[in-house]
């Protein structure tokens, strides 16, 4: 099937694209069912071929490599890592061969406990093994009693301790050999001894407990084992030695640490005793074979020593989707969903309009594709015909998925962010005699002369518009040839607007967001103000008067900065109180806790602000506040969308604590199915409600307080998703 047919009457059709835009971990293990669309990348295919040349170097090299995966939040690192993971895993056989780790704890003792738990006690046991294997044919060989025993024992076909038992070896003497190699290999004496024991009946309890953590049994402190692994330093030279011992015997071994930046990063930086150790970690990682991917935002490089970089010799950035790699996302959604060899309902120019509003972000396109596939479809149902996303669905999804920026919160944010910088902003500044000679903001740097016009506009749809907006840039470069001149657009552009802005100032205009504005707009100014000419100050005492009102200027923002944080710390307190809820019995605590927190955040968005002051207008003679806001479609919209989706929520836990009293161990096909329908069920009701630009207009409005919507968002964001995860974990593990 090539494209649409319109189908008058046609029913709604199931949305390729995830209601879960972050990567999930269970695609390590191969689950098919979350398994999502991939497009493979330039850094992709890079980290890939690193692999691959690591795992086709076979068990003989030496050598490893450590490589590290660098990327901003919703550019697919963890997409990337899981599938590392995966392919490794493929190759190599056996989930230890592969390890996924995510440092979300912010430490490394946690971190270390967390790959215990992924090793396992039976699979540590069996690798100990496989050094005894190793130095008891070593023995047969050396006493010339291989033969049949050799070919067994090599083959796994019986255990060392059975051949030892059977042929009479020294069962002492062979543990010390063994001792002797894993000092070898870990280059730790008491690692060994602990290790050794393992070989030993009735011992690999007491082994184990230490090893993840527990005090020392006395059998280990008979052995001069007294320390605990309590703390960061000791975690770190653990994780070391388990990870040699499974990349020795000639192994291919990969480990995967996904959020390296929550240990190591400016807010938490490491000591340099921890910072020593993990380099020591790289160093032996790469000398004995291993393979070790290192996950994280760019900020993290910088936090790393110079010493720690040098240990990383692959260095991966991970970039935007491009507009052909999101139109190959979308095609390839289609057909493994739709069935449908096309990407309709998108276009070429949607395609474009998608890399412009998300940066190629791709936990953005997903959840901007996926919102405006489910409005192009309820249109199309509505209209009996096939209806295309364009600009004005993409600016209706956008804006209910990311918020839609406010020209007046825009200007203010640019505002503090010029002050903030030492700069001088000027609010609506006329350049010349002109009219259209206005800049929304003028903005100079010390040291620079010249400066910046920021132009602040609303979406460029119409001709109008972005013709006005084109006699502007004129006006502006006739009055001040040497001045920059920056577009910002609060909104979504046309593909035809961008070009004649990019054919006015050899650059496209800058399409902000409410999350990045503050990060875009300085970038913009930034990159303008390398453009510009520097002043000669041939006066020091001028230039220095300058730099010190620079200074001054940056530490008055920093005062307001430091008053509204703690403002609003206030109010993130306040909005976590709540009266304890009654857990449902029948539901895990993890699983209950998710619908507690969506159910009290519902709860909280329908507590609208409504002062006393109120009813002391004079309505007939007084606009009030509260009057004006509610006559606005948007607040009445967001307040009557969080009291049903917080009945929608009531009823999705009661059907889905039915479906877990009913679920069995493995769940079967049919359970599975059901399931997925609950999930999907409660996605599209969600769709279909005005969600966070509606709650966005309610905290403008002064209703609602910003970190009400912020907790709500964060207990709302990919629920279904969450649930899906937590049940599927609980029943396995029940």
């Amino acid at each position: 099937m090539s494209g649409l047919d319109p189908t008058p009457g046609r029913e709604h059709r199931r949305n390729p694209y995830t209601a879960m835009a972050v990567a999930t971990t269970s695609v390590v293990d191969g689950d098919a069912d979350t398994a999502d669309v991939t497009v493979v990348t330039d850094a992709m295919r890079r980290a890939y071929r690193t692999l691959d040349d690591y795992l086709e170097a076979g068990p003989g090299a030496s050598s490893g490599v450590v490589m590290a995966l660098l990327g901003d939040y919703g550019l697919g690192k963890t997409h990337l890592a899981v599938r590392l993971v995966r392919r490794a895993r493929a190759a190599l056989g056996g989930p230890t061969k592969a390890i996924y780790l995510d440092a979300n704890a912010e430490d490394f003792l946690s971190l270390y406990l967390r790959f215990m738990r992924e090793v396992g006690k039976d699979a540590l046991v069996a690798q100990v093994r496989d050094y005894y294997a190793d130095v008891v044919a070593a023995a047969l060989q050396e006493t010339g009693l291989s033969g049949d025993a050799l070919q067994a024992l090599t083959a796994g076909q019986v255990t060392p301790q059975r051949v030892i038992r059977e042929l009479g070896m020294l069962e002492s003497a062979l543990l010390r050999r063994v001792q002797e190699t894993l000092v070898g290999v870990t280059g730790d004496h008491d690692y060994s001894t602990v290790l050794t024991l393992l070989l030993r009946n009735g011992f690999d309890d007491a082994v184990w407990q230490w090893l993840t953590g527990g005090e020392p049994d006395e059998i280990l402190v008979d052995r001069g084992i007294a320390r605990r692994i309590d703390d960061e330093l000791v975690a770190l030279e653990a994780l070391r030695v388990i990870a040699l011992l499974f990349s020795g015997l000639r192994n291919r071994f990969v480990l995967v640490i996904d959020e390296l930046d929550k240990i190591f990063s400016a807010r938490h930086r490491p000591s340099e005793t921890l910072m020593a150790r993990f380099q020591d970690l790289l160093a032996v990682s790469a000398r004995t074979g291993a393979c070790l991917v290192l996950c994280g935002l760019p900020d993290v490089w910088e936090v790393l020593t110079p010493a720690v970089r040098e240990r990383i010799p692959v260095r991966v950035e991970l970039a935007g989707l491009t507009d052909a790699e999101i139109s190959e996302f979308l095609l390839e959604s289609h057909r493994s969903v739709l069935h449908q060899d096309g990407i309709e309902p998108f276009t070429a120019v949607a395609v474009r309009t998608i890399g412009r509003l998300t940066r190629g972000y791709a936990r953005d396109v997903i959840r901007l594709c996926r919102k405006a596939f489910r409005l192009a479809d309820n249109a199309s149902v509505a209209a009996g015909d096939e209806v295309l996303v364009d600009e004005a669905v993409l600016q209706a999804a956008a804006a209910d998925e990311f918020g839609a920026p406010n020209l007046d919160d825009v200007a203010h944010r640019i505002w503090r962010l010029a002050e903030g910088q030492g700069w001088h902003p000027h609010r609506d500044h006329m350049l010349g005699a002109s009219p259209a000679a206005r800049a929304d903001f003028w903005i100079t740097f010390p040291e620079f002369d010249g400066g910046c016009a920021l132009l602040v506009t609303p979406s460029l749809v119409s001709a109008a518009a972005v013709a006005g907006l084109l006699d502007r840039i004129a006006a502006l470069r006739a009055a001040a040839p040497g001045a920059e001149v920056v577009v910002v657009v609060v909104g979504v552009p046309t593909d035809v607007a961008v070009v004649r802005v990019r054919d006015a100032l050899d650059r496209d205009p800058l399409v902000v967001r409410p999350d990045s504005v503050a990060a875009d707009v300085l970038a913009a100014l930034e990159s303008a103000r390398t453009r510009l000419p520097r002043r000669d100050d041939t006066d020091d005492v001028s230039g220095l008067r300058r730099q010190i009102d620079t200074w001054l200027a940056r530490i008055a923002n920093g005062q307001r900065e430091l008053a509204d944080t703690l403002a609003r710390r206030v109010d993130d307190i306040a909005a976590t109180v709540h009266p304890v809820v009654v857990q449902d019995a029948t539901l895990p605590p993890t699983l209950s806790g998710l619908f507690d927190e969506a159910t009290a955040a519902l709860s909280d968005l329908a507590e609208i602000r409504v002062a006393p002051e109120s009813f002391a207008h004079d309505v007939i003679t007084t606009a009030d506040p509260l009057v004006v806001d509610l006559r606005q479609h948007s607040v009445v919209a967001a307040t009557g969308s969080a009291v049903l989706l917080r009945q929608v929520i009531e009823t999705f836990r009661v059907v889905l604590a039915q479906w877990y009293r009913t679920s069995t161990t493995p769940v079967d096909a049919t359970a599975r199915d059901v399931l997925d329908r609950m999930c999907d069920t409660y996605d599209n009701i969600a769709d279909s409600l005005p969600s966070r630009g509606s709650l966005t207009e309610l905290v403008r409005s002064g209703l609602l307080a910003g970190s009400v919507r912020q907790r709500a968002e964060r207990a709302l964001a990919d629920f279904s998703f969450r649930v899906r995860e937590a049940v599927l974990d609980s029943v396995a593990n029940r």
